[in-house]
């Protein structure tokens, strides 16, 4: 029987992690920290994951996927984690700016938990990593689970993780992009039938209008651009640092 655990403190994005559990065997998508959240409280439930575990897989390099993957991997130092070597390239530069980030966090507001994990915790980290190619499959020894990775369209080396397990087919999609970037081609999802999709979503059961595409949106943030330029103001735009930004530049 394949098992699945929710590991995400509350239900809403952020602190992403996901536990499968089958034939003896234990797998985790993903160990995210929460952007809005201090301390411990914006880690996910570490404390239910299984000394068995063996495979942890990453979607992509985004903090709210990676940011307590130093704490997983040294709590479970035999476990193999996999990852596109894109996402590699990116999450390590990443986890060291988290500590940064936790240190001076420490120092201006006080908070004693910071940071949750040092460099040395990073560099011990990076060691388990391993890179997987998309489209070939993974199975962990000894269990009946297997993963296949799709590209995701999200940024710079993300994925879906298609899951199979006896017969079924199950699909964590991460973040998922459908529509074309400048920089990313859209989502290239595996051929149905899917049994299970595992999705975080910010829309939910709301609809996107036909007509406010991504060339609508555009027009309006060049008509904003625009206007404050005419009226001699200046423009910042507060982007996410990996992946945002790099398509606004582009």
């Amino acid at each position: 029987m394949l098992t699945f655990t929710n590991l995400t403190r509350a239900p809403e994005i952020g602190a992403n992690s996901y536990l499968l559990e089958a034939d003896g065997t234990a797998a985790l998508l993903d160990a995210g920290m929460h952007p809005r959240l201090d301390g411990w409280e914006a880690t996910p439930l570490l404390d239910r994951i299984p000394k068995k575990l063996g495979t942890i897989l990453v979607s992509h390099a985004h903090h709210d996927h990676i940011g307590s993957l130093p704490l997983v991997t040294s709590a479970h130092s035999k476990a193999r984690v996999w990852m596109t070597s894109a996402t590699s390239a990116l999450a390590e530069p990443l986890l060291h700016n988290s500590v940064n980030v936790m240190t001076r966090e420490r120092r201006e507001k006080g908070n004693m938990d910071y940071p949750l994990y040092t460099h040395r915790g990073v560099d011990d980290c990076v060691v388990n990593w391993e890179h997987m190619p998309l489209q070939k499959p993974l199975r962990p020894d000894g269990s009946d689970l297997e993963f296949i990775l799709h590209d995701a369209g999200h940024v710079l080396g993300s994925v879906l993780t298609e899951i199979r397990y006896q017969g079924k087919r199950a699909l964590y999609t991460g973040d998922i992009n459908l529509q074309r970037q400048t920089l990313m081609l859209p989502s290239q999802p595996p051929p149905g039938p899917i049994d299970t999709v595992i999705m975080e979503t910010t829309r939910g059961s709301q609809a996107a209008r036909p007509e406010q595409d991504r060339t609508f949106f555009e027009a309006e943030l060049l008509s904003a651009i625009r206007a404050t330029f005419e009226r001699g103001g200046a423009v910042l735009m507060p982007v996410f640092a990996m992946g945002k930004t790099q398509e606004m530049l582009a």
